[in-house]
């Protein structure tokens, strides 16, 4: 019983490990949600909000964020195909999953990410409808890159 008890523990801190890149996404975006309640509620001046909040809360929101992204799919396994949910992976990274784990050099999963992101503003928006600023700042990050 031993053995069972220590297998399943850690399986769970497996799916953890998986899912934690999600929950600080969520977390990201939700103190976000918070940070412009306080505008309205509390009154508190625009200027005065916390930015870093804001920033990493778009962040979250409107990048691609392949960990993320990854747990996010591997909750719907089950539900949808898995070949379905490895090809969107694959469309919006260009490499399965298991390749953008192993990469450990943070500027190239950086890349990849920002390749996604723009690849889900063409898909959205037809890209050249955005306004210049988002387009800027989109080639500022390959150019940071």
């Amino acid at each position: 019983e031993f053995e069972t008890l220590a297998q399943e523990s850690q399986q769970l801190k497996r799916e953890l490990e998986v899912k934690e890149p999600l929950y600080r996404v969520g977390l990201d975006v939700r103190l976000r949600f918070l940070e412009y309640a306080r505008e309205s509620i509390f009154c508190v001046d625009p200027r005065n909000l916390d930015q870093g909040v804001i920033a990493r809360g778009n962040d979250a929101t409107h990048r691609g964020h392949g960990e993320a992204d990854n747990a996010a799919l591997s909750c719907l396994r089950g539900a949808v195909p898995i070949a379905h949910l490895d090809a969107l992976f694959i469309d919006l990274f260009h490499c399965p999953t298991s390749r953008y784990l192993n990469w450990t050099e943070p500027k190239l999963r950086q890349a990849l990410n920002y390749q996604a992101s723009i690849r889900t503003l063409t898909i959205q928006n037809h890209s050249l409808n955005r306004p210049i600023r988002e387009r800027q700042s989109a080639m500022e990050h390959f150019q940071f890159i």
